[in-house]
């Protein structure tokens, strides 16, 4: 794991370690999600994700993380109010479209990015259209991938989320995620792995 990664990832739980506090017990996740507008329920009565239309996931979203692990929930803001992300999505023109930068050989490769994007309020020096922070992958195009660090790795902090329904209201999905760092809760105890559901609302 490079020194940029490590910290990026240490910042990351170090912040989650400290806003451990503010947050309700994880037994009322259940709870948040209600109050976000995220709920399981949401998930199950709408569509499945076609990705015929990912050109339509592009516009501006607020990106909510159900985390269901023991002492989980999502970051909260400086002043201890619940924080939701803003992610924009775009689809890019031809040319970073069907083409990248390999970070081996320093070559462009062929590839099919149909969307790129970025989540406000985060670091975001460094990112390009070869290297964008929020990226939609995958061979039929149904993963999110956001990176913090903005520096070709295999190894960084990142969020990946399975990209599985999709309706007016946006898109969301379920994920689970591991880190080679195993935090510690509030009363000393490890977390689980981070895991659970998304939703992205779209507000434009």
């Amino acid at each position: 794991m490079s020194i940029t990664s490590s910290r990026a990832t240490i910042l990351s739980l170090v912040a989650l370690a400290w806003t451990a506090g503010c947050r309700p017990p994880a037994s009322s996740w259940q709870a948040f999600a209600e109050q976000k507008g995220c709920t399981e329920s949401l998930l199950a009565t709408t569509a499945r994700y076609d990705s015929s239309q990912v050109l339509e996931l592009a516009g501006t979203y607020r990106l909510v993380q159900i985390d269901t692990a023991r002492g989980w929930i999502d970051l909260r803001s400086e002043d201890g109010a619940p924080r939701d992300d803003v992610m924009l999505l775009w689809v890019p023109d031809s040319a970073t479209r069907y083409s990248r930068v390999n970070s081996m050989s320093r070559e462009r490769v062929t590839v099919d990015r149909p969307i790129l994007g970025e989540l406000k309020g985060y670091e975001s020096t460094g990112f390009t259209s070869d290297y964008p922070q929020v990226e939609v992958t995958g061979r039929n195009h149904d993963w999110v991938i956001v990176v913090f660090d903005a520096k070709p790795m295999f190894d960084g902090a990142a969020w990946v989320f399975p990209i599985e329904r999709r309706g007016s209201w946006g898109f969301g999905g379920y994920f689970i995620q591991g880190s080679y760092v195993v935090p510690v809760g509030p009363d000393g105890k490890a977390l689980a792995q981070r895991a659970g559901f998304y939703c992205a609302f779209r507000t434009e």
